[in-house]
């Protein structure tokens, strides 16, 4: 029986279990551009890992596209055959509260059996681009939403978005400094208590600073993505010292089938391997 004897099985579904025929599928990366996700070497290291893997798919009609976040939310045309004018080119979605697909879906997926020369070119370009920013919001969770849409359009996959700090702006913003009072709160806590027992005002920052928030937004969005059969995988990458809400990020991960991953305070010596087969294994998976 493979399934006692094999780490991994895939089980076809019978086409009486089937709510829409199978499609192959898009993935589609949603990385972090800000300041801490530049001067950290998030964006380079995992542009780099992306770079190396998408040149190894060879299976015909496997999608890619590219969405990279600061405190607007950008697109990139891989498959500007049709639209050589576009080539080289970056749209910019600033709506953040009302997140949009720019373009059509066409536009901004290429299969990675044809163009994977040209999607690599373009991971190249992203740390160059924004190796001088000064940006420190997010608007990942923006990002998120429209990353979900452009899935639906074309009938379901993939997401691996990458943070590095809280989404604190557009739809779906956590509240930073809220957070980071709660977490002050709990190691100052933590320091007058030396080696007594833990307080019942312990116990409740605990709860606070690990609930889950943006139930509304978050609701919505695992409508959608059950409905158009997208899966979400959560790369969180802190820069030391930093808090973040993992807690709520990684939740989407657990109820769409994806998996969510946690490097706490990320060096690229500590955890840079790691990073690289945990986008290796959500990619081939």
């Amino acid at each position: 029986r493979p399934e006692l004897t094999r780490g991994t099985v895939d089980i076809l579904v019978p086409k009486d279990y089937w709510t829409k025929a199978p499609t192959t599928p898009i993935v589609v990366l949603v990385m972090e551009v800000t300041y801490v996700a530049v001067t950290t070497k998030v964006v380079s290291h995992v542009a780099k890992s992306m770079r190396s893997l998408v040149r190894t798919i060879n299976t015909p009609g496997v999608e890619f596209a590219l969405i990279t976040y600061d405190s607007t939310v950008h697109f990139y045309p891989l498959n500007d055959s049709k639209y050589p004018r576009l080539r080289e080119s970056m749209l910019v979605m600033p709506d953040i509260q009302s997140p949009f697909v720019p373009a059509p879906a066409e536009l901004l997926c290429a299969d990675l059996s044809q163009s994977s020369k040209r999607v690599a070119k373009t991971l190249e370009s992203v740390g160059k681009r924004f190796e001088k920013t000064n940006v420190t919001h997010s608007a990942g969770n923006a990002a998120l939403e429209a990353a979900v849409e452009l899935c639906n359009a074309k009938g379901g996959g993939h997401i691996l978005i990458v943070y590095a700090t809280l989404p604190d702006v557009g739809v779906g913003a956590i509240e930073a400094s809220e957070l980071a009072a709660v977490r002050q709160s709990a190691l100052e806590s933590e320091k007058d208590k030396g080696d007594r027992e833990r307080s019942p005002a312990s116990d409740e920052v605990d709860k606070t600073l690990f609930s889950f928030r943006q139930e509304a937004f978050y609701r919505r969005l695992f409508a959608k993505c059950q409905e158009g059969g997208v899966g979400v995988s959560v790369f969180c990458c802190p820069q030391p010292f930093a808090f973040i809400d993992f807690a709520t990020l990684a939740e989407i991960s657990v109820k769409t089938g994806g998996r969510p991953h946690l490097y706490s305070d990320f060096s690229m010596a500590k955890d840079g391997e790691h990073l690289f087969r945990d986008l290796e294994r959500s990619l081939f998976v």
